[in-house]
Order: C-alpha cells, then structure tokens, then sequence
C-alpha cells in the first residue's frame, strides 16, 4: 500500500481526485500552517466524498507529523528536503530519534537547470542515511494534483538514487 504526502493549497478535491484516478488507498494532507481542530475539520470535509483514506499531518518544530502513518496510533516525524548532505552527527540524532527524512519529488521536478546538482546531493545524504539507518519517506508533496506520481513509479525512481528496501 502506498500512501502520498500533498500540499493542498485549497486544490483538496482535485488532489484527492488525482490520488483515486492512480488508485491510492490513503493520502496524508499536509497543512503546515493549520493546528488540531480546524485540521481535522479540513480532512473530515472532503474524507465523506471519497473512498481515499485521508490522514492529517501537520507541522511540529520544523518537521512534518503524520498521525497514522503506516500503524494505528502512531505518529511518525518527518524531515522535509535536505538539499545538502548533513553532518555524520546529524543522521545519528535523527536514527537515535526515530526521524525520517523525505527528499519531495515535486522539488526535483520543479528544480530546473540546477537539477544535476540537486540529485547529486539527494544522492549523497541517501548513503549516509543507509549507513545510519536513518529511514527515507518516499513522498511527492504535491501541490499540483499532476505533480502526482503512481507508487510503483516513485519507488522506482528513488531505488534508481540509491534507497535500498529496508530504508523505505
């Protein structure tokens, strides 16, 4: 089951339609901006339209939280896009944290005649987050529904950058 990270920007049903139309079975709404109520308020409107499940996920101290994400009752954090690779000592507190990182695909899409560059460094923190077992979150954070991509796809792109199948 693969389950997509977005960033609506008031595109919820588009987002959502797109996800049905790949054949997702659940979809995190990531609102860095919203809090608790008016969060789940935003996901409970559009979750009776389709048969997506949608999930929140918000924003704490500088990373994404995702309430449910993969086992019941169980928040998983998230760093977004680190662009250059950190030090060793960063990726040992994130594994010792139980952190996750995500290179976004739509930043790779979106990054132009500084792609090479980009994948070279994505590359490059892939290793070390192999070599501290810092798990990789394979996500779009889509703001655009066609910036969305088929699970078996992103799969296939982020093993070509080098996300062996235990670090998924």
């Amino acid at each position: 089951m693969f389950m997509d990270i977005v960033r609506p920007n008031g595109n919820e049903a588009e987002l959502i339609k797109m996800a049905e139309r790949l054949g997702m079975k659940s979809l995190a709404l990531y609102y860095p901006d919203k809090k608790g109520a008016e969060l789940q308020a935003r996901i409970f409107e559009h979750q009776k339209d389709t048969g997506v499940k949608l999930i929140s996920a918000g924003s704490r101290d500088g990373q994404v939280v995702i309430d449910d994400y993969k086992r019941r009752n169980k928040k998983t954090n998230i760093v977004i896009g680190i662009s250059q690779p950190l030090k060793h000592a960063e990726y040992k507190e994130l594994a010792a944290a139980g952190v996750s990182v995500c290179f976004p695909f739509s930043e790779i899409l979106q990054s132009g005649a500084g792609r090479t560059a980009m994948l070279e460094n994505i590359m490059r923190s892939i290793r070390l987050c192999r070599k501290h077992k810092v798990k990789v979150v394979m996500a779009t954070f889509a703001e655009d529904p066609y910036e969305l991509r088929d699970g078996k796809d992103l799969k296939a792109f982020y093993k070509g950058l080098g996300v062996s199948k235990g670090q998924e």
